[in-house]
């Protein structure tokens, strides 16, 4: 592409005083001819040359043009202007220099530069006489005949330097004529870079980027890029060392992990020892190691509670052998539970599975104990033990209805004790099954409808159901955590009934409400206190009644048997208030 003058202006074009042709960039292949004037430089469209390239500004450079040459001067541009490699401000250009300007790389050349260089040069002849004109032969000179004389017979010795100058001109313009032609057009020269200290700060302030972004294989890159353009930054060096732990530490996690769900725990806790204590996901690998532990130790746990659950029941072995038997597979559970709580101390899992294995190997030694004894009993001790033998079998039986029913399980408990009921070997585990299910019934409704009114402080009512419940949870799994629970709050239910009736004056409803609640919670102190304070009340009715006998006997009368229906048989006062109204034939 050519930039030239509009061929239709009647003034005739400035002279052209040289050319810049676009080597490298968009524009490659553009040539603008330089004439005199200014021409700007940048992305607009309103630039004398265009050039579509986002690292150049809108008006970027200018070149002013004159009879003294060409001056290129930088406007205030972003990225700069650089001539062979070096930024500048403002230069006058001189041929062959290149010019970049954003991804552009210009080539300047001065107009008739070969034409200078053959033209010939006027020279003014010793004594200041100046060459003849045209056409005009000077007049000779004196001391000079000789050297004309000399010249016509052997040339002239300046003709034939100048002569032999032209001829090598036309010579190396031939040889680079033939090398042209031979070699192909020239290849434009690489464009020089800008200085290692920027590279490198643009390739680390990417790395940064990624590597808050946690993407740290990328920062390593972009670190190292930045390290070999600028080897000399220390904090380029620091980063790059932070990446490279942060890129182990990424990939032993991982490995890890994958170590761990396939259930090498111990391999994968190596790998997590790997991540250095500097490294920002060193607390992340901390925990993994804990996640490590107590997945190891619960694979122990679980492997300890498959055997456990294989183990029979000491009562159903009938043989020392086969009870041996059983302690021999019962090794592999407890090495197992002592595996899980080296691993992971004070693992509740384990302790409690260690608890059950205990009481299993006590029950089997216990068994060995029972059958060697057996050995040498009569036949009405064997008798006796085989009937206490069943009774521990019909608890087991119960057992598996008594503990869904304890954990609030209803539905589940109700599902047992229909399968005990309907399949048990034992006659006497059915019936009590059969009665289970009927409390079960009972239970359910008036358990929750006592639980919502003891919320409400509905005392009086709250104590009716449950004292419904507290029964039907008593036949079902007698001193179980569910009667606890509903024998504390019913208790709790009837002091509070009573302590209204009380500070009502009520001091019989009071007496009832508490003596219940002593009935299921002897140890209820609340409940013992307010008993006390009944007795001493009655002490004082009594008292006032014996006072007023003679002159009131009918109120006496009344005093005492208040003290009976307040108090419980047999206590001091009670005895005394029912000797005064026998003696008052009552």
């Amino acid at each position: 592409t050519m930039i030239t003058a509009n061929p239709l202006e009647s003034a005739p074009p400035a002279p052209v005083r040289g050319r810049l042709i676009v080597e490298v960039g968009k524009e490659v292949g553009k040539v603008v001819e330089l004439r005199d004037g200014q021409l700007v430089i940048g992305r607009n469209r309103e630039a004398d040359l265009m050039l579509l390239d986002i690292q150049v500004s809108r008006r970027h450079a200018e070149l002013v043009v004159d009879t003294n040459g060409v001056l290129l001067r930088d406007l205030g541009s972003g990225n700069g202007t650089q001539v062979n490699g070096e930024d500048v401000q403002e230069t006058r250009l001189v041929h062959g220099d290149r010019v970049q300007v954003g991804d552009h790389v210009l080539r300047f050349e001065e107009e008739g530069t070969i034409a200078k260089t053959l033209a010939p040069v006027t020279r003014t002849r010793k004594g200041g006489v100046p060459a003849p004109a045209s056409g005009v032969p000077a007049a000779p000179v004196p001391g000079i005949v000789a050297a004309r004389r000399a010249r016509r017979r052997g040339g002239d010795p300046k003709k034939k330097k100048l002569v032999i100058a032209a001829a090598a001109v036309v010579a190396v313009l031939l040889v680079a004529v033939v090398a042209k032609v031979a070699l192909g057009p020239a290849k434009p020269a690489k464009p020089a870079g800008p200085p290692p200290a920027v590279v490198a700060k643009k390739l680390f302030d990417e790395g940064m980027v990624h590597f808050r972004a946690g993407e740290y294989a990328d920062a390593l890159a972009q670190f190292e890029a930045a390290v070999a353009a600028d080897s000399l930054n220390d904090d380029y060096k620091r980063y790059l060392e932070a990446a490279k732990r942060e890129v182990a530490a990424t990939e032993a996690l991982e490995s890890g992990r994958k170590l761990l769900a396939a259930g090498d725990y111990k391999a994968a806790r190596q790998q997590f020892a790997r991540v250095d204590a500097q490294s920002l996901r060193y607390e992340e690998a901390q925990k993994a190691v804990e996640e490590a532990n107590v997945a190891e130790a619960t694979a122990s746990v679980n492997e300890a509670k498959r055997i456990l659950g294989e183990l029979p029941e000491a009562e159903t072995l009938k043989t020392t052998s086969e009870v041996e038997g059983a302690l021999t597979r019962l090794e592999p559970a407890e090495a197992a539970l002592h595996h899980a709580l080296e691993v992971v101390p004070d693992f509740q899992l384990a302790k409690d599975g260690l608890d059950q294995a205990t009481e299993l190997r006590d029950g089997y030694q216990q068994r060995i104990d029972d059958l060697r004894r057996f050995a040498q009993m009569s036949a009405k001790e064997r008798a006796r033990m085989r009937q206490r033998e069943l009774a521990a079998a019909i608890r087991r039986e119960l057992r598996k209805g008594q503990q869904p029913f304890d954990a609030g399980d209803f539905h589940g408990a109700k599902q047992a004790f229909e399968a005990i009921a309907q399949s048990s070997q034992y006659k006497q585990a059915r019936s009590s099954a059969k009665k289970a299910l009927a409390a079960l019934k009972k239970f359910v409704p008036a358990y929750k409808r006592g639980m919502q009114l003891a919320k409400a402080r509905d005392f009086s009512n709250a104590a009716a159901q449950l004292q419904v419940a507290a029964r039907a949870a008593k036949q079902i799994s007698p001193g179980g955590a569910k009667y606890n629970e509903v024998v504390k709050t019913l208790t709790n239910m009837l002091f509070m009934q009573g302590r209204v009736a009380f500070n009502a004056n009520n001091y019989v409803g009071a007496y009832k409400a508490w003596s219940k609640a002593a009935a299921f919670d002897p140890n209820h102190k609340p409940v013992a206190d307010g008993l006390a304070d009944l007795e001493k009340k009655a002490e004082t009715l009594y008292l006032e009644g014996y006072t007023q006998k003679s002159l009131n006997p009918q109120g006496a009368i009344q005093k005492w048997k208040l003290v009976l229906a307040m108090t419980p048989p047999g206590s001091d006062v009670h005895n005394k208030a029912q000797r005064q109204l026998a003696k008052m034939g009552q």
